[in-house]
Protein backbone atom coordinates (compact mmCIF):
# COMPACT_ATOMS: atom_id res chain seq x y z
CA UNK A 1 0.00 0.00 0.00
CA UNK A 2 1.31 3.38 -0.90
CA UNK A 3 0.03 6.20 0.98
CA UNK A 4 1.06 9.62 2.55
CA UNK A 5 4.75 9.68 1.16
CA UNK A 6 6.95 12.37 0.18
CA UNK A 7 6.42 13.22 -3.68
CA UNK A 8 8.36 16.55 -3.38
CA UNK A 9 11.39 17.02 -2.29
CA UNK A 10 14.21 19.33 -2.54
CA UNK A 11 18.32 17.83 -3.10
CA UNK A 12 19.73 16.92 -0.27
CA UNK A 13 16.50 16.70 1.96
CA UNK A 14 15.34 13.27 3.51
CA UNK A 15 12.48 11.32 3.09
CA UNK A 16 10.50 8.70 5.24
CA UNK A 17 8.48 5.67 3.89
CA UNK A 18 6.69 2.77 6.01
CA UNK A 19 7.87 -0.44 4.96
CA UNK A 20 6.10 -3.41 6.16
CA UNK A 21 7.04 -7.32 5.45
CA UNK A 22 4.43 -9.92 6.09
CA UNK A 23 5.47 -13.71 6.21
CA UNK A 24 2.78 -15.59 5.49
CA UNK A 25 4.67 -18.84 4.03
CA UNK A 26 4.56 -21.25 6.45
CA UNK A 27 8.09 -21.47 7.31
CA UNK A 28 11.05 -19.13 7.73
CA UNK A 29 12.11 -17.06 5.32
CA UNK A 30 14.98 -15.02 4.94
CA UNK A 31 14.25 -11.50 3.02
CA UNK A 32 16.45 -8.92 1.73
CA UNK A 33 15.14 -4.76 1.18
CA UNK A 34 16.71 -2.79 -1.13
CA UNK A 35 15.89 0.56 -2.19
CA UNK A 36 16.67 2.42 -5.29
CA UNK A 37 15.82 6.29 -7.16
CA UNK A 38 15.94 5.57 -11.25
CA UNK A 39 18.20 2.77 -10.86
CA UNK A 40 20.64 3.98 -8.58
CA UNK A 41 21.07 1.99 -4.96
CA UNK A 42 19.78 4.26 -2.32
CA UNK A 43 21.24 2.00 0.64
CA UNK A 44 22.92 -1.12 1.14
CA UNK A 45 19.99 -4.30 1.19
CA UNK A 46 18.77 -4.83 4.76
CA UNK A 47 18.86 -8.42 5.51
CA UNK A 48 15.39 -9.34 7.27
CA UNK A 49 14.77 -12.78 8.60
CA UNK A 50 11.00 -13.68 9.78
CA UNK A 51 9.21 -16.38 10.63
CA UNK A 52 5.70 -17.53 9.45
CA UNK A 53 3.24 -14.67 10.38
CA UNK A 54 5.90 -12.31 11.73
CA UNK A 55 5.78 -9.07 10.74
CA UNK A 56 8.79 -6.02 10.05
CA UNK A 57 7.86 -2.58 10.25
CA UNK A 58 10.30 0.24 9.78
CA UNK A 59 10.32 4.02 8.72
CA UNK A 60 13.26 4.04 6.01
CA UNK A 61 14.63 6.90 5.40
CA UNK A 62 16.26 8.29 2.09
CA UNK A 63 18.00 10.79 0.43
CA UNK A 64 17.61 11.46 -3.42
CA UNK A 65 21.34 11.87 -4.73
CA UNK A 66 20.17 14.02 -7.99
CA UNK A 67 17.11 16.08 -9.15
CA UNK A 68 14.84 15.57 -11.65
CA UNK A 69 11.12 14.99 -12.49
CA UNK A 70 8.81 11.50 -12.52
CA UNK A 71 11.62 10.12 -10.71
CA UNK A 72 10.84 6.33 -9.85
CA UNK A 73 11.48 5.42 -6.26
CA UNK A 74 11.64 1.89 -6.22
CA UNK A 75 10.85 -0.42 -3.07
CA UNK A 76 11.79 -3.97 -3.36
CA UNK A 77 11.46 -7.73 -1.34
CA UNK A 78 14.33 -10.02 -2.37
CA UNK A 79 13.48 -14.13 -0.78
CA UNK A 80 16.54 -16.63 -0.13
CA UNK A 81 15.57 -18.35 -3.71
CA UNK A 82 16.14 -15.68 -5.73
CA UNK A 83 18.24 -12.38 -4.73
CA UNK A 84 18.73 -11.10 -8.74
CA UNK A 85 15.08 -10.73 -8.99
CA UNK A 86 12.49 -8.83 -7.06
CA UNK A 87 10.07 -11.25 -4.92
CA UNK A 88 8.01 -8.38 -4.38
CA UNK A 89 8.27 -4.63 -5.69
CA UNK A 90 6.92 -1.31 -5.10
CA UNK A 91 7.86 1.91 -6.99
CA UNK A 92 6.30 5.28 -6.29
CA UNK A 93 6.93 8.57 -8.20
CA UNK A 94 8.69 11.85 -7.07
CA UNK A 95 10.28 14.94 -8.37
CA UNK A 96 13.44 16.22 -6.96
CA UNK A 97 14.07 19.97 -6.72
CA UNK A 98 17.89 21.18 -7.44
CA UNK A 99 17.29 23.97 -5.04
CA UNK A 100 15.38 25.27 -1.91
CA UNK A 101 12.67 27.88 -2.89
CA UNK A 102 13.74 31.10 -2.17
CA UNK A 103 11.63 33.07 0.14
CA UNK A 104 11.16 37.27 -0.52
CA UNK A 105 12.87 39.55 2.14
CA UNK A 106 11.80 42.63 0.69
CA UNK A 107 11.31 45.74 2.77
Amino acid sequence: MADDYPTEMILGQEGTVIVGIVNHEYRVVNYSFAMTLDGEQLQEPKAIVLAHNMTWEQNVTFKPGTAGTDMKLQLMIFNEENYTVPYRDLHLWINVSGQEPVEDNLL
